[in-house]
């Protein structure tokens, strides 16, 4: 008998369980099947129902707040497309086409396309390996222009940043004061780029001078294809990214093709000014 009324017990409060679970399952098909489906909502929002991205940093939301902002910002941002693909974003620098971007990021045929939407090809005016940044240059005038800080933001300040849509990309806050970070990355001090006719390794296509690679007496149109033994694979990207642990004062072995010699040389890498 007593068995038999645990039993009893046992399937009444089971029955109340399911009964409910069904009420929020209910609930939830009904809220998602009014109201459009949001990448952003997290599983717990999407089964209740609740609208908890509203509240977070880079909800769209939060960022149609910031759309007078960055209005003048967004006006002077280019997309840098690669091959018909974005591959970074970019800022007008001067109203007759010169544009700032990431310098690692290109390759291929190299395009902008503004915020009204035209699309211009780009050509490469000059590139900086120290702080890989690039200038390109767009058949366009009378374009709006950045407008840089003089003084920077405090410690709390809200930080945007802007692209070809009327809200931001991304909103966020300085955590921290700016500090002086002691350089201690080599610096071998060339410009590079990918060797014609699809050949191995990167090219040498300008030395900086007194720099490292001015020391070892490095000249334009080397194409280095070892580094440290290794062999460079992925053109002037694939010896970047070789060359990106390496320190001041660190010994780098090339393994470079000059014509038709191939040279062998030991380099000691500088630190960045």
């Amino acid at each position: 008998m007593t068995k038999t009324r645990h039993n009893s017990r046992w399937l009444q409060r089971l029955a109340i369980i399911c009964s409910f679970a069904a009420v929020l399952l209910t609930i939830s098909v009904e809220v998602r099947a009014d109201e459009p489906t949001d990448k952003e909502r997290s599983g717990i929002s999407r089964f209740f129902g609740f609208r908890m991205e509203r509240n977070r940093r880079n909800s769209r939301q939060v960022r149609e707040a910031f759309r007078e902002v960055v209005a003048d910002a967004t006006a002077a941002t280019v997309e840098v497309l690669c091959d018909n693909r974005r591959a970074a974003m970019g800022a007008i620098v001067a109203s007759d086409g010169l544009v700032l971007t990431k310098a690692s990021e290109l390759t291929g045929e190299v395009k902008c396309r503004l915020k009204s939407g035209e699309v211009y090809s780009a050509e490469l005016v000059a590139t900086t390996s120290d702080f890989d940044l690039a200038v390109l240059k767009v058949d366009a005038k009378e374009l709006p222009v950045i407008r840089w800080r003089t003084n920077l933001p405090l410690v709390g300040s809200w930080l945007a940043t802007p692209g070809t849509s009327d809200i931001p990309r991304a909103i966020g806050v300085v955590s921290v004061a700016v500090r002086k970070i002691p350089a201690q990355r080599g610096m071998l001090g060339v410009r590079l780029d990918d060797p014609p006719d699809g050949k191995q390794g990167a090219l040498i296509i300008d030395v900086v001078d007194r720099s490292a690679a001015d020391r070892a007496r490095m000249r334009d149109g080397d194409r280095v294809t070892h580094l440290d033994g290794w062999e460079i694979e992925g053109g002037y990207r694939g010896f970047m990214n070789r060359m990106a642990n390496k320190k001041a004062a660190d010994i780098v072995n090339l393994k470079i093709s000059r014509g038709d010699d191939v040279v062998d040389m030991n380099i000691v890498l500088m630190q960045l000014p």
